[in-house]
């Protein structure tokens, strides 16, 4: 388990594998467009003593292009109706400001779906709940990117054995 640092927020899918709860805690509808979403971590950093929340955790599924051993992920993020390249601009409202160079509201967004490091081609368009403030480890290749969209670390954890010959190598 990896213990993240409070005050933190998670936007958590009703069909994700796990519901993760913060320092704030929102189930996402899976009809809510993401502005909707992003517009309650506005308010909830806003609403902390410095105006900013540590971490932001999107805990959903990845979206891949099939479900053969040849699919890839990098599709999209199910959490709602979905976040893809056409809606990714309404991250912006994660700023203190309407300008790229205003301040951050979240230090960092941390997503656990598979695939998500993953480059697509195109874009596509049972449950428990765990240890507060935790999220799981994670398997396989895992990035962190800066708000220009540069990866600034990335690391290839260890997998199940067999999950490559089940799901690839994504």
């Amino acid at each position: 388990m990896i213990k993240v640092p409070q005050p933190s927020m998670v936007l958590n899918s009703p069909d994700a594998p796990s519901r993760y709860r913060m320092y704030v805690t929102y189930d996402v509808r899976k009809t809510e467009d993401i502005d909707i979403a992003l517009r309650q971590v506005r308010q909830a950093a806003l609403r902390q003593p410095d105006k900013t929340l540590r971490c932001l955790i999107i805990n959903c599924h990845g979206l891949y292009n099939g479900t053969s051993n040849e699919a890839t992920g990098g599709y999209g993020l199910s959490l709602g109706t979905g976040i893809f390249a056409r809606n990714v601009h309404h991250f912006g409202l994660l700023r203190e400001g309407s300008g790229a160079d205003s301040r951050g509201l979240v230090h960092h967004i941390w997503i656990t779906a598979c695939g998500t490091a993953a480059v697509s081609k195109v874009n596509a368009q049972t449950k428990g709940q765990e240890t507060p403030y935790r999220i799981s480890g994670f398997e396989g290749l895992t990035r962190q990117w800066a708000p220009d969209g540069r990866v600034t670390w990335e690391h290839e954890y260890s997998r199940w054995p067999l999950q490559s010959l089940f799901h690839g190598d994504n």
